[in-house]
């Protein structure tokens, strides 16, 4: 296909990237199907096996954690490469583990960035793909009402530190003061 889309260097951390967020993905949903599969065996036998051992390689976290912590620990600058090197059916696979991720309110402003690289990314492929569009019609409400959450936060701790900075300021000038009369005596 000719289709025109971002130049990009592939650098050696860009692709060690890339390959994290792949393995990341393939293995939570490796893992997913894992105890999807144990939770199905179990209601069949009445609740009597055995609990399932946990995936070691996941650190004790759940498969979608895992995937969000591996992407989190790439560096911001490497990120829109990574996800650029990607392959197709894991950038729709991002998308499904945003909603995921959206609705646990993991990581907010990580996840946002990376819905609207993946969206800018691949915004052609996944027009075409009516799977994509059903995942991209549950989860723009989502981001919007999480990125509305995420900047209401962050405009009531700026309030909060223009209070704190106005008190500080007060209480510097009350000093001041004393010092100046102190100095007059």
């Amino acid at each position: 296909e000719g289709e025109a889309g971002m130049a990009g260097r592939k650098t050696l951390e860009t692709l060690t990237a890339a390959d994290a967020i792949v393995e990341a993905l393939e293995l939570a949903e490796h893992e997913t199907k894992r105890l999807a599969e144990h939770a199905a065996d179990s209601a069949k036998s009445g609740g009597k096996l055995a609990p399932i051992q946990p995936n070691p390689l996941l650190l004790g976290q759940s498969p979608e954690t895992y995937a969000l912590n591996a992407i989190a620990k790439i560096r911001p600058s490497e990120l829109e490469q990574a996800i650029l090197c990607i392959p197709f059916d894991f950038a729709h696979e991002i998308l499904n583990h945003l909603t995921t991720w959206l609705n646990a309110g993991q990581k907010v402003e990580l996840t946002c960035k990376i819905a609207a690289l993946v969206m800018r990314l691949h915004a052609n492929s996944f027009g075409r793909t009516p799977e994509t569009r059903r995942t991209l019609v549950k989860l723009r409400p989502l981001l919007r009402a999480r990125a509305k959450e995420a900047r209401d936060l962050m405009g009531f701790n700026l309030a909060g530190l223009n209070v704190l900075d106005a008190f500080i300021r007060d209480n510097e000038e009350v000093k001041d003061d004393l010092i100046d009369d102190d100095a007059g005596l």
